[in-house]
């Protein structure tokens, strides 16, 4: 799984060699857990997120139980809030017969050198390994489920993907013309397989006896803006335009869509380009961004948008929308 690091956990038992006071071997044993690698030597910059495996040992169990248990791992890291994350899902006994609660270590400090650890609801350490911060590893105990384990991690990609997201019908109006309704059609930007930020139309139905009223179509954006302007620099994103005509069936529209910032002078430039249903591109050019938003009310092409905040850093200007 691993190829800078490696963890793993045990147990041992003695039973031989001395008795109690009835001749009865008592028997006694430890457990352990431990992690080793080529350490990376140093913290990524901003945010990161690693995910992979735990193996522990419980201390306190059913007679019979399996002590061992297993479960999904996953590392946060955001040198914006200075802390470290670890948390433990779908934990459950090796043999499949008993589940575990999520549980996990939050606000753990990193140190420069790449480890982090802490004491909450028990011991844990963990350090960074691979020249590029490929993995992590560390051990722990848990006090309160009785858990001794270890854990590896590879980092995930913190690349921000579009997910489709709704869609449209095409329905009969009372006066028997045809027209399109929208549910919420467009994307969430997904990273780190959560939800960053949503940017859909939505259309709003009422219900007035046996009819359903369709109201004007809107877009709309979920997500944390950023708020402020970066000094220096440029960026590009590049992403897709869920749109529709303003005429009356109103059809819907796709297209690509290229954002272009410049910091140093903080302007936007805008390119919608292969448009369905044969549309032209739409363009704007050298929009002043202010706070971390932009805008052109001006003729007959309107447009408004916003840098949102990644929130899993803390910092500004992952995507706009």
């Amino acid at each position: 799984m691993l190829t800078y690091a490696a963890f793993g956990v045990g147990f041992e038992q003695y039973t031989d060699g001395w008795t109690d006071s009835n001749g009865t071997p008592p028997g006694f044993g430890h457990n352990w857990a431990g992690f080793q690698g080529s350490l990376s030597g140093s913290l990524p910059e901003g945010s990161a997120r690693w995910s992979g495996l735990m193996l522990g040992y419980q201390g306190a169990h059913e007679a019979g139980e399996n002590p061992f248990v297993e479960g999904l791992a996953t590392v946060k890291l955001s040198l914006s809030d200075k802390q470290v994350d670890v948390l433990f899902s779908e934990v459950t006994s090796r043999d499949g017969q008993r589940t575990l609660a999520d549980f996990g270590f939050e606000g753990l400090q990193p140190q420069v050198d790449g480890t982090f650890g802490g004491y909450q609801s028990g011991p844990i350490e963990g350090t960074i390994f691979g020249p590029s911060h490929e993995e992590t590893a560390g051990w722990f105990h848990h006090n309160p489920t009785y858990v001794t384990g270890s854990f590896g991690a590879r980092r995930m990609p913190n690349t921000v993907t579009l997910e489709e997201r709704g869609g449209f019908r095409r329905l009969e109006g009372s006066n028997s013309t045809e027209f399109y309704a929208y549910d919420e059609w467009g994307f969430w930007g997904k990273q780190f397989q959560e939800h960053l930020f949503g940017a859909f139309i939505e259309q709003s139905v009422a219900d007035l006896g046996r009819t359903q009223t369709y109201f004007s179509p809107r877009g709309r954006i979920d997500g944390t803006p950023s708020g402020h302007n970066p000094v220096s620099g440029t960026a590009v994103w590049l992403g897709e335009v869920r749109a529709f005509e303003t005429h009356q069936d109103r059809t819907p529209v796709s297209g690509n869509a290229r954002l272009e910032v410049d910091f140093r002078y903080a302007t936007v430039d805008v390119e919608f380009a292969d448009f369905s249903a044969g549309h032209g591109d739409v363009s704007w050019h050298s929009l002043r961004l202010r706070d971390g938003a932009f805008r052109d009310t001006q003729g007959q092409a309107t447009i408004r948008g916003r840098v949102l905040r990644d929130r899993a850093s803390g910092r500004g200007w992952q995507v706009p929308a």
